[in-house]
């Protein structure tokens, strides 16, 4: 369970760091985030990938060039 930051995870996946924000937001990522008791945000990375595959979306982000592997 690798854990990366907002920054981190946007990076890898070739979208902006809002996006990931706003994604969590609105409910769209929720397994995959984990709040620590700073406030702070660190997103799991296995289920980040499993999260965007149930919507489709990381078959798009790999065709931008993000998510190696």
């Amino acid at each position: 369970m690798p854990l990366v930051t907002v920054r981190k995870a946007s990076e890898q996946l070739g979208v902006h760091e809002e996006t990931i924000r706003r994604w969590i937001r609105s409910g769209r990522l929720v397994r995959c985030v984990i709040r620590l008791p700073s406030g702070r945000i660190r997103i799991d990375w296995d289920a980040l990938v499993d999260e965007l595959r149930a919507y489709g979306d990381l078959l798009a982000s790999r065709r931008r060039g993000g998510v190696g592997g």
